[in-house]
């Protein structure tokens, strides 16, 4: 059995959905895709928190990058949606994941147009985040955009 997450951030009126494992509830009354060769999951603080965008996550990841280090992503995903929920004024955030069969990217985007500001890292007054992101991915990039900005974390598989 597979369930569905909307693949765009509105709570209503969905009209296209991502197949996923079972492991969660959502059920739409049909499950079409946007395109079997390109999954695309759109989760945003309108309609989840970020624990379910990280459970989401890992379960793409699984589903449809098995080459990926789903920790890594989870973690990833995880810093840069906290950093969205404290850093703008709403605590507004979108993710984004989409797929081959080579590359993983996950776009977080917010409402802030302040770019991130990495600091020396501690262990007391945080600022690892960004680190870590940097670390764990094939490339982090920042987009600004209209309404703000999108962080963009990319994967590669080893070829």
């Amino acid at each position: 059995m597979v369930d569905a997450y909307p693949t765009h951030g509105r709570c209503h009126g969905h009209t296209s959905w991502l197949r996923l494992p079972a492991s969660h509830a959502v059920r739409p009354p049909s499950l079409p895709t946007e395109s079997p060769k390109k999954p695309v999951l759109v989760i945003d603080s309108h309609c989840a928190n970020p624990a379910k965008a990280r459970h989401a996550a890992a379960d793409y990841v699984q589903h449809f990058c098995p080459w990926a280090d789903r920790d890594a992503v989870t973690l990833v995903i995880s810093e840069l949606v906290g950093n969205a929920v404290r850093h703008t004024a709403r605590g507004y955030w979108r993710l984004r994941l989409n797929s081959d069969h080579a590359q993983l990217i996950a776009d977080v985007q917010d409402s802030s147009c302040a770019p991130p500001v990495p600091r020396p890292p501690g262990l007391s007054g945080g600022g690892m985040g960004w680190h870590i992101a940097a670390d764990l991915t094939s490339k982090l990039t920042v987009l600004p955009t209209p309404e703000g900005k999108t962080i963009r974390a990319e994967w590669h598989a080893a070829a």
